[in-house]
């Protein structure tokens, strides 16, 4: 869009102009369309048309997975440099109840999560998808827990948390409170096949004392084995909690490509200093793999006649 202030989502940066950041769904839920996004933006920063329009010179896609990332030609992914991202967590629910959950952890981690399980007598969940009444303290607790985040791209305005629900299918937040006082949200979005957890904010001090995170956890799992819902996406961040807590880890990548050819090759030569070092071991993410064999030509064709949408948001 043309409109008269960068778009939501643009940083300035001295060296490198203005940077436009897509983060990306988790398993190709709609990939046809991002593949041609992604294809449309990076035609337009080459040409500058998007610095011209828009006074971005460099395209950032967050968060590409085997799974987001499988229908990008591999023509294009050479013109984008790549380097690693925060791996998505992940949780099949192949067992029937928590007890079956907690037989697959080590065994400190079963007596653990089973102590903190029982104390959720001490908190008050709500499941809602109003939250016209909590609106500021969300606000607030989204706040301190991006200002406490180690790497982010991007901050969202309060609006987003106020009209997620009503505008994107399968939103809603759990609640956390304790006499009374919110201390804790998790905004969650079903989608066919999976759980999605978007953002998880709590009062650092309150929270850490009630272990919310985990209840959150542990909430979120009942709630997939109670819906019969397959899979449960933790997304990024805090790869070694999540894998303690039983979760596979999905490699991620980032794609950018600057207008600027100077300062592209610049970012190529920094590529592998720049890129996520991860806590856990981890192999990296394979993008383009439904044209490894078939070629660019399939890539077209794909991206005229995207996959249904159910097919592809099978993992």
């Amino acid at each position: 869009a043309r409109a008269p202030k960068p778009p939501a989502g643009l940083q300035a940066s001295p060296l490198l102009g203005n940077a436009a950041t897509a983060p990306l769904p988790p398993f190709g839920l709609g990939a046809g369309a991002y593949a041609g996004a992604f294809g449309g933006m990076g035609t337009r920063a080459a040409s500058g048309g998007m610095a011209m329009h828009e006074g971005v010179d460099l395209v950032t896609c967050v968060d590409f997975n085997a799974f987001s990332g499988r229908m990008l030609p591999l023509a294009l992914m050479r013109e984008f440099a790549q380097v690693p991202s925060n791996p998505c967590g992940v949780l099949p629910i192949t067992f029937p109840d928590l007890e079956g959950y907690f037989a697959r952890l080590s065994k400190p981690a079963r007596k653990d999560l089973r102590r903190k399980w029982r104390a959720r007598a001490e908190v008050e969940m709500l499941r809602t998808t109003d939250i016209a009444p909590w609106r500021e303290e969300i606000w607030r607790l989204y706040q301190e827990t991006v200002a406490a985040s180690d790497m982010q791209f991007g901050v969202h305005r309060p609006e987003y948390f106020h009209e997620v629900c009503a505008k994107v299918p399968g939103a809603e937040y759990v609640l956390y409170f304790r006499d009374g006082s919110l201390l804790a949200f998790n905004l969650m979005v079903r989608q066919p096949g999976q759980l999605v957890d978007k953002y998880f904010g709590m009062d650092r001090t309150a929270g850490r004392a009630l272990n919310l995170y985990f209840l959150s956890w542990l909430h979120n799992v009942q709630y997939c084995i109670d819906e019969g819902i397959p899979l449960y996406h933790a997304g990024p961040a805090a790869p070694k909690l999540k894998a303690h807590l039983g979760a596979e880890l999905i490699p991620s990548a980032i794609l950018f490509r600057h207008r600027n050819p100077l300062v592209q090759r610049l970012f190529r030569t920094l590529a592998p200093l720049m890129g996520y070092s991860p806590e856990v071991p981890i192999g990296l993410a394979q993008l383009g793999t439904l044209f490894n064999d078939g070629g660019d030509a399939l890539g077209a064709e794909c991206l005229a006649h995207p996959a249904p949408r159910a097919a592809a948001a099978k993992p």
